[in-house]
């Protein structure tokens, strides 16, 4: 991230498992401001350089 940028870029990939090995990313992206990611029951969210996230629904 940029010191002089005010929305960080964030990083968000969706795991099959909590290996965290790359075969494990079911789907990932880089975004900078909000966005919105389906996680479902028995898949892993990670996220690098966000700011906090809301669960909703």
């Amino acid at each position: 991230m940029a010191e002089d940028s005010l929305i960080p870029n964030c990083y968000w990939a969706r795991h099959k498992d909590a290996s965290g090995e790359f075969s494990s990313i079911i789907a990932n992206d880089n975004v900078q401001g909000q966005t919105r990611v389906t996680v479902r029951k028995s898949e892993y969210l990670e996220v690098k350089g966000c700011l906090p996230w809301k669960k909703t629904g």
